[in-house]
């Protein structure tokens, strides 16, 4: 039921649905249980590239001679993966508790669209970045935890994309 829920909103925004534990007990009402969602860290982030972000980008590179043979990537927020759990469960009316079961084998707690390597090879444009051959001094990565979005802003933003009406 959960699986299907969170499928209907985008079959591709989640890989699996684990549910475990149902909880009965005097905070259920009777004749009635809980389930939990399965989280592998509470603190774990990941970009997230509307359609309206992805065609920005296309239409972008397309029209900006300067970007013709080079990677493009978007300067976008990230999110925590609770917090888009949190809006589709508050979009779906639903209370649902996390259980953490920890990280994966070669999961990464956090995403990075450019290292520290790349970093020095890549010039800032307003909303986009852009490899080059020049080189500068400068190195830092460009990851989601470092451009993390506050968790009252998850909602809002998903709601603008059009995940959650």
């Amino acid at each position: 039921m959960l699986e299907k829920l969170i499928k209907e909103v985008d079959e591709n925004i989640i890989q699996k649905v684990v549910t475990f534990d149902i909880f009965e007990g005097e905070n259920i009402p009777k004749d009635k249980k809980s389930v939990a969602i399965n989280v592998t860290h509470v603190d774990m982030t990941r970009f997230l590239l509307t359609l309206d972000q992805a065609t920005d980008l296309i239409d972008w590179a397309y029209n900006f001679d300067g970007s013709h043979g080079k990677i493009a990537i978007p300067k976008i927020k990230a999110l925590k993966i609770t917090d888009i759990a949190r809006a589709l469960l508050t979009h779906y009316q639903k209370v649902l508790p996390f259980k953490n079961v920890g990280i994966r084998r070669g999961e990464k707690l956090h995403e990075e669209m450019i290292g520290k390597e790349e970093w020095m090879r890549t010039e800032e444009h307003e909303i986009f970045l852009i490899g080059t051959e020049h080189i500068r001094d400068e190195q830092k990565s460009y990851n989601s935890f470092d451009s993390l979005m506050d968790s009252s802003e998850a909602y809002d933003y998903l709601k603008e994309a059009g995940v959650v009406e």
